[in-house]
């Protein structure tokens, strides 16, 4: 699927229009509920769709708005997001033959395999910046949950994103941006 700089620009503004909506949604009415220390990780959910829709340079360029625009809403660091994005899209391009994400349920399973790749990418980053391992541990029983819910939602936000995108799997070569 060729598709051009016209095309890109309202699909990625979207995208990111309505990742800022979910981000303020979880900055605010999670805390009201109680729920302080809890932040679904929807910039890596979009990652991921970014990964197994396209194989193209050009996604590392997403992943870093998207780690950007994440970073306004988080003190988390964009730079490691952004570098574990990119690992995780390479692993992701290296397994493409063997992913297929045809029913809900294959989807949320791959989903919340590859969050955790995600979450044993950051951590090796953050060991790798001489961060306690308490932390690590910490952010291990935090992250859980909210990966199990992302990947329960992945099968319903990848459709939309397919929309916003125009992409079509059947017949077509899988995103040459």
């Amino acid at each position: 699927m060729r598709i051009s700089l016209k095309n890109i620009l309202p699909a990625l503004s979207l995208t990111i229009l309505i990742f800022v909506l979910l981000e303020i949604f979880v900055t605010t009415v999670f805390p009201i509920v109680g729920l302080t220390n809890t932040r679904l990780p929807f910039n890596v959910l979009i990652i991921l769709y970014f990964g197994f829709r396209f194989n193209s340079p050009f996604v590392a360029f997403f992943i870093l708005l998207i780690q950007i625009v994440h970073g306004l809403f988080s003190i988390e660091g964009w730079a490691m997001g952004t570098i574990a994005g990119i690992l995780i899209t390479f692993l992701i391009a290296y397994l493409r033959d063997m992913i297929n994400l045809s029913s809900r349920l294959v989807t949320t399973l791959i989903t919340q395999m590859f969050m955790l790749v995600w979450l044993v990418f950051i951590s090796v980053l953050l060991y790798i910046k001489s961060t306690p391992v308490d932390y690590l541990y910490a952010k291990m029983w935090r992250f859980l949950p909210e990966s199990f819910f992302i990947a329960l939602i992945s099968p319903f936000l990848f459709p939309l994103f397919d929309k916003i995108w125009n992409y079509r799997e059947e017949g077509e070569i899988r995103g040459d941006v």
